[in-house]
């Protein structure tokens, strides 16, 4: 690979364990993990969610386990990727509260020192700005906090599954919205 320190090269030889005799070799998941500091299964994370690109191999067998080397570094090396925390400085929220984001789904947990990307958690940080928390959905829908939780558990409205803000304010009437701040 060009552009490659002496010192990176040999770094990555021994990761990959083989010589880096192509310009930018095919590299398997297990490989790919190594270098980037992931198990297997984050790396199949990241190729099905398209963070990282699959490709063909040569002799036109299936491309779903091989990935190009130098896609692998630049993932790794990609700016956008953050810390914890990091995330919770933008959104305002403690690192406990990022955890519980990506346990329940709320943001992707790609692993390694810099688990999360920035624009998924700045687009979190713009969905949120329109959740309501309890007290505020209840003042909205002008009904008790116990009356939100049985909407709620019933499905009269959807959960965001963030367990601080469970109501969307696109669910409440028009009328009714505008009292919210």
């Amino acid at each position: 690979m060009t552009g490659l320190s002496a010192l990176e090269r040999i770094r990555l030889e021994d990761l990959l364990g083989e010589p880096l005799l192509a310009p930018d070799p095919l590299i398997d998941i297990r490989q790919a993990a190594t270098v980037l500091g992931l198990t297997a299964a984050a790396v199949r994370g990241l190729m099905r969610s398209g963070a990282l690109p699959r490709n063909d191999r040569p002799d036109g067998q299936l491309s779903t386990r091989l990935l190009r080397l130098s896609d692998v570094l630049a993932w790794a090396k990609s700016p956008s990727r953050i810390t914890v925390a990091e995330a919770a400085t933008i959104l305002g929220e403690s690192t406990t509260a990022v955890h519980r984001f990506t346990a329940c789904h709320l943001l992707t947990w790609y692993g390694g020192s810099l688990p999360l990307r920035r624009s998924d958690v700045e687009t979190l940080k713009a969905r949120r700005d329109n959740w309501l928390t309890l007290a505020q959905a209840s003042d909205a829908l002008r009904v008790t906090p116990e009356e939100v939780h049985s909407l709620l558990a019933t499905r009269a409205l959807v959960h965001t599954t963030d367990v601080s803000r469970p109501v969307d304010r696109a669910q409440l009437p028009a009328h009714r919205d505008a009292s919210v701040s």
